[in-house]
């Protein structure tokens, strides 16, 4: 590719660069799995990157400073065959979020395969974030509480 378009825009520059698509890898049945993925940039003239705060590798806000917001799609538990609660019991468990502020206020504890979640009452101040995927019927999380505890970034 990039050949080709050094061929084709001669006068412009070019530059390769990787981006991160899935940290924990795209998985292909008997291939090597990716966490990223290749852009080139064509620039004419006086065109360029311009100066930022982020390094494009993790989430932040608009200081620079890391995100603090939940990760949401990646406690999220897809694409699998094993997703419900009953194949992994310990990876059911409750986001605690802050009725005001709508920030993590802490993570629950995994409810026995015999808990009704409609009977969960979370710590007073927040309320109750469960897995949820589509029309399936209590789906599990895809990391434990105490990975869940340790995720910095990522969006709703």
């Amino acid at each position: 590719m990039g050949l080709l378009l050094e061929q084709m825009f001669p006068e412009a520059i070019i530059q390769m660069i990787t981006t991160l698509i899935k940290p924990s890898g795209s998985q292909r049945a008997g291939e090597f799995s990716r966490v990223e993925e290749y852009i080139y940039f064509v620039m004419f003239g006086t065109a360029g990157p311009s100066s930022h705060h982020s390094d494009m590798l993790r989430d932040t806000k608009g200081d620079g400073a890391p995100s603090t917001n939940v990760t949401w799609h990646g406690l999220r538990r897809r694409g699998s065959t094993d997703w419900r609660r009953a194949h992994r019991p310990n990876m059911f468990y409750p986001l605690h979020i802050d009725e005001v502020s709508d920030e993590l206020a802490s993570i629950g504890e995994p409810l026995k395969p015999t808990d009704n979640r409609l009977e969960y009452a979370p710590p007073k101040g927040t309320y109750a974030v469960w897995p949820s995927c589509g029309s399936r019927a209590n789906p599990r999380r895809a990391a434990s509480p105490s990975s869940g505890a340790s995720r910095e970034t990522a969006t709703r």
